[in-house]
């Protein structure tokens, strides 16, 4: 594996992880991050954590927040992995099966879309419980968490019809990045403020 001893072989900064490995669970490369390490990467690697809970997230995504409200509320230890949009599906796929995020993979476990991710941490860490005990008005919590999902979408699609000919668009939507491209964003912004379009359907009519 070329990648794997690319990485390997290249120096690390201070407080940098550095074991790098084949998981063969995933059959891909991955990272273990030991406490009080930190790793950035845009590739397609699994991030281990010391507990093994990674969340695979866009930083501007309402339903990646809604997933990060979930683990920080019922004070779950994790990671997190800012994917970038396009390739992001790679990882996606690989770990969930499915072409968009959050994902959250637990241990071997990967679970993806917010909602499945919420009822699956209901599930496996009961305490503090986010649902009501009751089926009814557990019943009545998800319908309600289905109707501000879709209200979601259409905010999202207001919002972006307000910022995407702005000069600015590329400084809204890669905010929260770490590693940041100004000449390769600055000539792709007429391609991102279409891919904006397409993806969150941002036309007058659905406006």
């Amino acid at each position: 594996n070329s990648r794997l001893d690319a990485l390997k072989a290249r120096p690390s900064k201070p407080g940098e992880a550095s074991f790098f490995y084949r998981d063969h669970h995933f059959s891909t490369d991955a990272v273990k991050i030991l406490p009080g390490e930190y790793y950035v990467t845009t590739e397609d690697m699994v991030i281990m954590t010391g507990k093994s809970r990674c969340l695979y997230q866009f930083p501007l995504s309402l339903y990646c927040e809604k997933t990060t409200w979930n683990l920080e509320t019922k004070g779950i230890a994790y990671t997190h992995v800012n994917l970038i949009p396009g390739p992001h599906m790679l990882t996606a796929w690989r770990l969930a099966g499915i072409r968009t995020l959050p994902v959250l993979l637990d241990g071997n476990v990967a679970v993806g879309d917010s909602t499945d991710i919420a009822l699956y941490l209901e599930k496996t860490y009961p305490s503090p419980s986010l649902l009501p005990a009751n089926p009814e008005q557990r019943e009545a919590v998800l319908s309600l968490e289905q109707y501000f999902d879709d209200i979601g979408d259409h905010v999202r699609r207001c919002v972006w019809s307000l910022a995407v000919d702005s000069p600015r668009v590329n400084e809204i939507f890669f905010r929260g990045y770490t590693t940041r491209h100004p000449v390769l964003e600055r000539l792709l912004r007429p391609v991102l403020r279409q891919m904006i379009r397409r993806t969150f359907d941002v036309r007058p009519a659905r406006v």
